[in-house]
């Protein structure tokens, strides 16, 4: 994700936090530490896939350049992002799966060449 996109929803300015534009796939650590932090596992497993579907790998070998970019290094050191990943990924598993997407339309499709 380019460091000055800025998306812009309504009259409110989305800009992303410095760990989700450091991120390679862009992933949006604050949303799914958010999650973690309030028991949500489920949401912070779609919040962690909606970008990256080899998430569970990338929990174990990315160099995570989203830490060093943190905002709380100053602080009180970086969120361990990577570990946070890893956790609901072992947590949830390959077992999990979400729910299906209810189906609202009457009409059929064809695939042609699958």
């Amino acid at each position: 994700m380019p460091t000055e996109q800025i998306g812009v929803a309504g009259d409110k300015h989305y800009v992303p936090a410095p760990c989700q534009i450091a991120c390679p796939v862009g992933t949006d650590a604050p949303s799914y530490i958010g999650y973690i932090w309030n028991g949500q596992f489920e949401e912070a497993f779609e919040a962690i896939t909606a970008t990256n579907p080899f998430s569970s790998i990338c929990g174990r070998v990315c160099d995570a350049p989203c830490e060093p970019a943190c905002r709380r290094t100053a602080s009180d050191g970086a969120i361990q992002i990577r570990n946070l990943k890893r956790f609901v990924m072992e947590k949830l598993g390959a077992s999990w799966k979400p729910e299906a997407a209810a189906i609202t339309r009457e009409q059929s499709i064809g695939i042609v060449g699958a």
